[in-house]
């Protein structure tokens, strides 16, 4: 089980010489005479596998004896049905650290060691500190519990919206809502202790989530249920901006993954999921990208990443390795009925590039990449516009501006 700290698990120490530790020795013994699960794992494990595999280098960790990945034998307890390991969880997402106070382990009570943390969420500042003990508590049908917006509802991205539970038949004490995280930015719990039990929520990304929500009552019951909601955008973005785009050159080999954000009337929203990546050059000689943004560099050169969203690029120029590059002549005129002009690209064998005119759609350049020292040949349509229009063609950080002046209407 996981916080949002680097690596928190939650492990435990099977019941032995009885249930699944003794049954799992019973069966060692046809096929590996003489060894015992202990023996094979270290003495701390959950049976299944050594506890070192899952907390090797953990922020936080913990073992709780008793415990086994799945009930195999009558009086096993299986993880997700020990107190023990709700209460150890539920401590960690307010912000403890380490062990669970001893006192805490025989019903489940949340208790941050300073108040609540980045790990939780209140509504209002006047909210106390969650506290959810449920010794002698009696669990009661779900349908003692009702949330709106229902289950199945969709949301709106970066729009507030009051999760608000109700009783019919109960009255309610405290509300939590536990979030399944799937995103650095999802909030594992949010709580609720005082009337209105309305729980602020605003989506900040795209997808689902899903919520386990606990009410307890003041008849000492309890309901629990699961909320599930959509995530959608509202309206048309305004712009797309690229997010960890490399700025200095990668080694070969180096991967980096480029995240993309779209900006709407009510925030920025990541997109990186629905983006459209492409290599500019159309090979991957230089680098490759795949659908989720993950860049790998291959080999030495520029090229340029392209990334599409709902009608907006944005794009961003590569580097691979250590090339030189020069362009020559830096400036040309090309005449305003059109034509062609060749641009001298120079620098080292096998260094890769690509060159960008800048969006200038009277400008087309024929063989627009390449590897080594190549030319490139740009051919002009006629300047019809009446104005003088200058292009800048880029590669690799250096540019060269082409220059098509107006066509002047012929003297009698």
């Amino acid at each position: 089980m996981a916080g949002d700290q680097a690596f928190n698990s939650i492990v435990g120490n099977a019941p032995d010489p009885s249930s699944t530790g003794a049954l799992l020795n019973f069966l060692l013994s046809f096929f590996v005479p003489g060894s015992t699960v202990d023996g094979i794992l270290g003495s701390g494990n959950d049976t299944i596998v050594g506890e070192t595999s899952q907390y090797s280098g953990a922020a936080n960790s913990v073992t709780i004896p008793g415990i086994v990945h799945t009930s195999l034998w009558p009086g096993d307890i299986g993880e997700t049905g020990s107190q023990a390991v709700w209460t150890q969880a539920a401590y960690w997402l307010l912000g403890g650290s380490g062990v669970a106070p001893a006192n805490s382990i025989s019903g489940i009570a949340i208790r941050p060691l300073a108040g609540p943390s980045a790990h939780a969420q209140a509504t209002s500042t006047s909210d106390a500190t969650p506290v959810l003990d449920l010794t002698g508590y009696t669990q009661v049908p779900a349908s003692n519990l009702t949330f709106a917006p229902a289950t199945g509802s969709t949301l709106t991205i970066n729009s507030a919206t009051n999760v608000a539970a109700t009783s019919a038949t109960k009255t309610i004490t405290q509300v939590l809502v536990f979030q399944s995280v799937s995103d650095p930015t999802d909030v594992p719990l949010m709580y609720r202790t005082q009337s209105p039990f309305s729980i602020a929520f605003t989506p900040t990304r795209m997808g689902s989530a899903t919520f386990t929500a606990i009410a307890l009552f003041s008849d000492m019951t309890y309901a629990l249920t699961t909320l599930n909601y959509t995530f959608q955008l509202s309206g048309s973005p305004l712009a797309l901006n690229l997010v960890n785009a490399p700025v200095a050159s990668l080694p070969v080999g180096l991967t980096a993954i480029v995240g993309a954000q779209a900006l709407f009337s009510n925030g920025p929203v990541d997109v990186s999921q629905t983006a459209a990546y492409q290599v500019r050059s159309g090979t991957t000689n230089v680098f490759s990208v795949d659908f989720t943004g993950l860049l790998r560099a291959n080999a030495p050169g520029t090229d340029w990443l392209d990334v599409s969203y709902n009608g907006f690029t944005a794009s961003a120029q590569i580097s691979v390795g250590v090339c030189a590059y020069s362009l020559s002549p830096t400036n040309q005129l090309i005449s305003s009925s059109g034509g062609s002009v060749s641009v001298q690209v120079t620098t080292q064998a096998g260094c890769g590039w690509a060159a960008d005119t800048g969006g200038a759609a009277w400008l087309t350049p024929v063989n627009a990449s390449g590897s080594g020292s190549a030319t490139i040949t740009l051919t002009a349509a006629p300047n019809t516009t009446g104005a003088s229009q200058t292009a800048i063609v880029t590669v690799a950080g250096q540019d060269v501006a082409i220059i098509e002046p107006a066509q002047h209407a012929p003297t009698s």
